[in-house]
């Protein structure tokens, strides 16, 4: 017999039904596509969903808040954090 174990920590996701914002994640993804195709490259080599719901989710508004998103190391701060953080900035709510 064979037992699967999944840490706890693995089943806590969000959703794209609980980001505050579906215009968010409509750009976050249409941004995702037009880069990978640049790049040529798959939509998910670029980031994964689980990372743009939490881009979503945070709305970052400095490199430094970027990189504690999930799956946002410093390599894809460095290579698309300054375009990601302009891309969300319209849907801000401060004033």
């Amino acid at each position: 017999m064979r037992v699967l174990v999944c840490p706890t920590a693995f089943k806590e996701s969000l959703s794209t039904t609980e980001v505050a914002d579906a215009e968010v994640m409509a750009a976050l993804k249409a941004w995702r596509f037009k880069m990978s195709k640049i790049r040529h490259v798959p939509p998910y080599s670029i980031c994964n969903n689980k990372t743009l719901v939490a881009i979503a989710a945070a709305m970052p508004d400095s490199l430094a808040a970027l990189e504690e998103c999930y799956g946002m190391g410093p390599a894809r701060v460095e290579r698309y954090g300054s375009a990601l953080l302009e891309l969300i900035d319209p849907f801000r709510d401060d004033p």
